[in-house]
């Protein structure tokens, strides 16, 4: 399971960067435009962005996830790091979450 290195969820930001199983980073960043994340690599190089998606997305994403739990059990961002956290690589994240806006 992913581990949670910097974790930001208040009216000022959204914003969550994760260490994978497999050695990647990921960082997930949730706001009034919807939700990007980005593989982070090297310091000189920039992100690679594995997934952008609006506020209805994210929504829906949301949604589907929580199923029948009330809306007040966890946030947003809480839901959408307790999913990338069980995957394995930056690229399962990517083809998870395009795959889930491709469902909705």
């Amino acid at each position: 399971m992913g581990t949670v290195l910097t974790y930001q969820n208040d009216e000022d930001r959204r914003f969550c960067e994760i260490a994978l199983d497999g050695g990647d980073r990921v960082q997930l960043d949730l706001g009034k435009d919807g939700l990007v994340i980005k593989r982070l690599l090297a310091d000189t190089k920039p992100p690679l962005l594995l997934f952008e998606g609006d506020p209805d997305v994210v929504t829906g994403m949301c949604v589907a996830l929580l199923g029948r739990q009330p809306a007040t059990a966890k946030s947003a961002l809480d839901v959408l790091v307790s999913v990338v956290t069980q995957l394995p690589s930056a690229m399962h994240v990517r083809d998870a979450f395009r795959a889930a806006a491709e469902a909705l």
